[in-house]
């Protein structure tokens, strides 16, 4: 297995991440990986007390397990264990695929409500996993330019001018908001909801890593939330000249302008945000080998220890030993189990 870094945003405001606000953001494949990986260091460094726990898009998915009591070894070995292939079903050919691929950018902006995956098979899973809503956990997607955030209190939609409105007093079924959160435009279909379309939660104006809808919608301060974020960082000379191509071509019009809240500007404003260095694979790619699977775990386990040992939260002895099991990809497994 190849070395592997994880790299982290500097923080020294934390002191104690008691009651706390978990956050798992974007990036398909590398953040349910990444993210699963950070969680696990978080826990094995005694960090267990959330006050809230989401997520969108694919950090959706790590963040609903722990928040429903799973223990993080064993969430992690789910992610791993999981064809995420076969939880998305196909609906036409490898060339219209190969096309939706390529026009991502661009169908970010249109928003089709046809797709080339459909994702009936992911709630499901979902839904035979996790029977009830935990109640801390939530999520969110988009409607249009609005935010549709999905609780264990009910669905609320947050409009362009600020303003907030209960759709439900009732939470919606799991495996529907999930979906809603995956849905990225022309790959995967959008979910419906009281007749609503919604898409992919990363897609909103508090961008990939969506601090701001835990401050905005639990009346926190940025340096109660602890992040984790893989960011946009997409691997390989392939996704960086389709994303060149797109913004030479049409700028904003095809592709979707970068977030203005940054993981470094959150970070200044106090909150931890973990950011792995998960650069082995495209966030939609969705079959992968087991090394990459647990190296992208192991990605994110770093990072958190990184990021806890900046914060002054772990000391070098605690560091040292939580790090050893690093080494290679059975003894890390080893720490999975207990």
């Amino acid at each position: 297995m190849s070395t592997i870094q994880g790299t982290v945003a500097t923080n020294h405001s934390l002191r104690n991440l008691d009651n706390k606000h978990l956050l798992c953001g974007s990036g398909g494949s590398r953040a349910i990986l990444g993210s699963a990986g950070a969680i696990l260091a978080l826990s094995k460094a005694g960090h267990n007390d959330w006050r809230s726990m989401g997520g969108v898009s694919g950090g959706s998915i790590p963040s609903l397990f722990i928040a429903a009591g799973w223990p993080a070894g064993k969430m992690v070995k789910l992610a791993v264990d999981i064809d995420f292939a076969s939880l998305l079903s196909r609906r036409t050919n490898i060339f219209m695929t190969f096309l939706a691929f390529l026009l991502k950018e661009r169908l970010a902006q249109t928003r089709p409500r046809r797709a080339v995956m459909g994702s009936e098979k992911l709630g499901d899973f979902i839904d035979k996993l996790v029977t009830a809503w935990p109640e801390k956990y939530w999520t969110m997607a988009v409607a249009g330019k609005t935010q549709v955030i999905f609780t264990s209190k009910g669905v609320f939609q947050y409009l362009e001018d600020g303003t907030v409105r209960q759709v439900s007093a009732h939470p919606a079924p799991l495996g529907l908001a999930i979906r809603a959160s995956c849905a990225v435009p022309g790959i995967i279909e959008p979910a419906q909801y009281n007749g609503v379309y919604l898409f992919d939660g990363a897609l909103s104006n508090d961008g990939q890593c969506p601090i701001g809808v835990v401050v905005n919608h639990f009346k926190s301060q940025a340096n109660e939330v602890v992040a984790c974020d893989v960011g946009d960082r997409e691997a390989g000379y392939w996704s960086r000249f389709v994303n060149n191509f797109w913004r030479v071509f049409c700028g904003n019009h095809c592709v979707w302008p970068k977030d203005e809240k940054t993981p470094t500007l959150w970070q200044a404003e106090g909150s931890m945000v973990i950011t792995p260095a998960v650069n082995q694979f495209p966030s939609l790619q969705f079959t992968l080998t087991a090394e990459q699977k647990w190296g992208a775990v192991i990605a994110g386990y770093v990072a958190a220890l990184t990021e806890l040992k900046t914060a002054g939260l772990l000391d070098e002895a605690r560091f040292a030993e939580l790090s050893a099991p690093t080494v290679n990809i059975s003894a890390f497994q080893a720490i999975c189990e207990t």
